[in-house]
């Protein structure tokens, strides 16, 4: 809940509650809403449908499977909330995990040089399909 909350704009502010009907337009980072959902829905499949993400302890394995592990030494959500030294390491996970894993381990993001580089070849291919 401190996560959500602290991306929803100042502490001051009289309309920043943790509500999890909130859509994605009530953060102040578009990727936040995403996660937020992304890791409720791995929470109750893990913990079961009642489980509450506002009142439970962040579940960092779940963080270190659904980001992929740490990208540039930071956690996919949450990062100053987690003490480092109480997650496992993703070669930790995998040596644990099974191939009937409840939630599977996501394949890291791409960096933003191979975003771009994409976004220039889909830019490029447009380009050409215009010129055509």
């Amino acid at each position: 809940m401190g996560y959500a909350l602290a991306q929803k704009g100042p502490a001051t502010a009289a309309d920043n509650v943790y509500n999890p009907e909130d859509g994605a337009d009530a953060y102040t980072n578009a990727s936040v809403y995403p996660k937020l959902a992304e890791y409720t829905s791995a929470a109750r499949t893990r913990h079961g449908e009642d489980f509450d993400p506002a009142t439970q302890p962040l579940d960092t394995d779940l963080v270190m499977r659904l980001g992929g592990g740490k990208q540039h030494d930071r956690y996919w959500m949450a990062n100053s909330a987690i003490e480092s030294s109480s997650v496992p390491r993703l070669s930790q996970i995998r040596q644990t995990s099974t191939s009937s894993s409840d939630i599977p381990i996501a394949p890291r993001q791409p960096s933003s040089t191979q975003m771009m580089a994409a976004f220039q070849a889909q830019l490029a291919e447009s380009q050409a399909q215009q010129m055509a």
